[in-house]
């Protein structure tokens, strides 16, 4: 007879589990302090005010707080402890718990959600005091991009450049500022049954749940995290966004008719001339945390925590919305321009690359293989340092001492990159924030059918449904979106809606296409490849009623070779500069006169 294996409950401590529910860490975002009962009662007053009642749930408290989620630790002691020898692959959460442990986890992580515990835990973690003056005016900042790109890195160094942005005003003192951040993940990061579940199957041997975020989607507070601070009027709020999903334009419109309010939209985007570098890199990083990958530190039942960090996410990242990220977050900064005249847009650069050690040298290398992750900017600190010996500019001379400066042999780039680290030194680069003050060359696109676009356009505006303006017969009765669908093949549509759609090329590269009745068609692609395939969309798309919309960017002067090459007539190419349509003539015109040098 083989021998029995060992159950949860001989090595899970069950006991001090018990004690644990409903009792969070409550640490606010950005710091290390644990905040006392007073001080978390003291905190969410300052961040809310009034508002406050608005992060909870409308239900009436259970007689039983904790009823399911102790079913659901009673029914863990009865299931089995054994061990995989890999992390080669994640399990399903059925799988893990069994059909009705699925359902008592499901039921526990309700519980959880709904209870004043958590929200206020979630509440906490997700909002941060900025040291520095009071500011007049509440802040909403908007920090874009696919997922995995770096928007929650990137909106503390933002915020540290924001402290003093004029726009906000100051009151007179520096008591500071409460700032409350939207994102999912801080929910995922508190919940107790969520870390419960993953810590178990992480101990078992598996590198994650695969269905775990499918079968957590009770958790969500963030929607009434962001209502509450919406109706907060001092709270600021961040709001990291892929924007393929959500309502951001309404909360936008509520901002832009708020004096009270200054919304700043911050893109992330790659270094130039480095775009492979970044889609690997955002590759890389979603893998990393969605995953646990450390065969040598798997975790152990005995040390099962329900407040420990997770060690990874049980997320997956979905690679194929890489474009529909980077896409979505283009047209909703359009859409903000159009929405708010007094917005300001900034980039973020994520310059992350991926390198490790050949012989006695660090070269780059592919997210394919194993390597150090590091700022471009730090990494050719570190080879001047090797070659000249000298610490680059930014760095204070005090804080290495010429001993470790010469040191033989030099410093290792992990140990550079930690004292960088250790000293608050990895500064991101952050653009200026600007405003959008458009070009005064043509009027504003308002008026009926004959408006012309400016004295130099020829082309009279659509109006009506383009479908009628169409022969595609397959699709005579739907709507514009199909239209374009049809046309361009056999394309993955990735996102739709009334007047626009985004497109997955090749299974990589994208382009997006869009429809007003007033301006026409608008073609964005987001390399040349894809220019190529959309000016050719393009030509199918138009007729004698129809303009082109062309988006200044850096492929600019590649796509309009692609669409004049496609046939389409120069006279019907447009570019929107500002919140204003140009011809594209006049466009080039004013910008040489820009390029030209002062006499």
């Amino acid at each position: 007879m083989g021998t029995k294996s060992p159950q949860l409950e001989n090595v899970i401590i069950f006991d001090e589990l018990e004690k644990s529910l409903g009792q969070y860490i409550l640490i606010s975002e950005g710091s290390e302090k644990q905040l006392t009962p007073e001080e978390s009662e003291e905190w969410l007053k300052g961040c809310f005010g009034s508002s406050l009642a608005g992060i909870y749930t409308t239900k009436d408290a259970p007689d039983a707080p904790f009823k399911y989620r102790h079913k659901f630790l009673e029914y863990l002691k009865t299931l089995d402890a054994n061990v995989q020898q890999d992390l080669k692959k994640p399990v399903a959460l059925e799988e893990l718990l069994g059909t009705k442990g699925l359902k008592l986890y499901k039921k526990a992580l309700k519980e959880e959600a709904e209870s004043k515990a958590f929200r206020e835990a979630v509440a906490i973690r997700s909002s941060r005091k900025l040291k520095g003056p009071k500011w007049q005016k509440r802040l909403i900042l908007w920090v874009g991009g696919p997922s995995a790109s770096g928007k929650s890195f990137a909106t503390s160094n933002i915020l540290n450049k924001l402290i003093d942005f004029a726009p906000l005003g100051k009151k007179g003192d520096n008591s500071g500022n409460y700032v409350l951040t939207i994102d999912g993940g801080v929910e995922r990061e508190v919940s107790q049954m969520r870390k419960l579940a993953l810590q178990i199957a992480l101990a078992k041997g598996y590198k994650g749940i695969v269905d775990l975020h499918e079968h957590s989607r009770d958790l969500s507070v963030k929607n009434d995290l962001l209502k509450a601070g919406m109706d907060s009027p001092e709270l600021s709020l961040t709001i990291p966004e892929t924007f393929t999903t959500g309502n951001a334009q309404s909360i936008m419109k509520r901002a832009a008719l708020d004096d009270n309010t200054v919304q700043v939209f911050a893109q992330i985007k790659h270094q130039k001339g480095h775009f492979d570098r970044f889609k690997n890199a955002v590759r890389r990083m979603g893998g990393m945390r969605a995953w646990y990958t450390k065969k040598d530190k798997i975790g152990k039942f005995s040390e099962i925590d329900l407040n420990a960090k997770p060690v990874c996410e049980s997320k997956i990242y979905e690679g194929k919305y890489f474009w529909a990220g980077k896409l979505a977050t283009k047209w909703e900064r359009r859409k903000l321009r159009k929405i708010d005249r007094q917005a300001y847009y900034l980039n973020a650069t994520n310059d992350l690359m991926y390198v490790h050690k050949v012989g006695d040298k660090w070269l780059e290398c592919n997210n394919k293989t194993n390597g150090v992750m590091i700022s471009a900017r730090v990494f050719e600190d570190y080879n001047k340092y090797l070659k000249n010996k000298i610490m680059p500019d930014n760095y204070p001379q005090n804080r290495l001492s010429i001993k470790e400066i010469n040191a033989s042999p030099p410093m290792e780039l992990r140990d550079w990159h930690k004292k960088l680290q250790d000293d608050d030194l990895l500064e991101q680069s952050i653009g200026e924030p600007k405003q959008y003050k458009g070009v005064t060359l043509a009027p504003s696109i308002t008026g009926p059918e004959e408006q012309r676009l400016g004295k130099a356009a020829s082309a009279p505006l659509l109006s009506g449904h383009p479908y009628k303006k169409q022969t595609v017969t397959a699709h005579h009765d739907t709507t514009w979106v199909d239209t374009v669908s049809a046309l361009a093949g056999n394309e993955l549509v990735t996102e739709s809606s009334q007047n626009k759609v985004l497109f997955k090329f090749n299974n990589q590269q994208a382009f997006s296409v869009e429809f007003s009745a007033t301006r026409g068609y608008s073609f964005t692609a987001e390399n040349e490849q894809a220019q190529s395939y959309l000016a050719t969309t393009a030509k199918k798309l138009m007729n004698n009623n129809k303009i082109a919309i062309l988006d200044p960017g850096d492929d600019f002067e590649h796509a309009v070779k692609e669409y004049v090459k496609a046939g389409i007539p120069q006279d019907k190419l447009y570019v929107e500069a500002g919140d204003k349509l140009v011809t594209l003539s006049e466009y080039q015109r004013k910008r040489a006169q820009m390029a030209a040098p002062v006499a």
